[in-house]
């Protein structure tokens, strides 16, 4: 499955998806930009997820991770989730959160990063609350 994330030139941080099942996106996204080309348009495959090239390593001090969806090195910013009531690290264009296990995976995320760290210390909590 594809995604389209659109981004508008007059809201500089909001994005419309547009979910498309069939490889016509293309075409879709061809016919769009020709009716809207100030907007820059964002095709994310969302079922295929992509490794990074070789010799990337992430840059932490900037946090540019590489986005499996977007197939891009991408900057990742925290951002508020409703659903989870804190701040997730997350692709500044399609949305993926950085506790997605491919994101983790071509990240090296997994052990080392706060990130997983800070879901063991949260679990333990629970436990000892229960």
């Amino acid at each position: 499955m594809f995604r389209v994330v659109i981004k508008r030139p007059d809201e500089s941080d909001k994005h419309v998806r547009v979910d498309k099942k069939s490889f016509d996106v293309l075409v879709w996204a061809r016919e769009y930009k020709s009716s809207h080309p100030s907007h820059k348009l964002f095709i994310v495959n969302v079922s295929h997820p992509k490794p990074p090239p070789l010799g990337f390593y992430p840059d932490r001090a900037k946090q540019l991770y590489w986005c499996p969806y977007c197939a891009h090195i991408r900057q990742f910013k925290r951002r508020w989730r409703k659903y989870t009531e804190r701040k997730v690290l997350g692709c500044i264009i399609c949305g993926a959160s950085a506790e997605l296990f491919f994101i983790q995976k071509y990240n090296q995320l997994f052990k080392s990063d706060g990130l997983v760290k800070e879901k063991e210390l949260r679990r333990r909590l629970r436990k000892d609350k229960e």
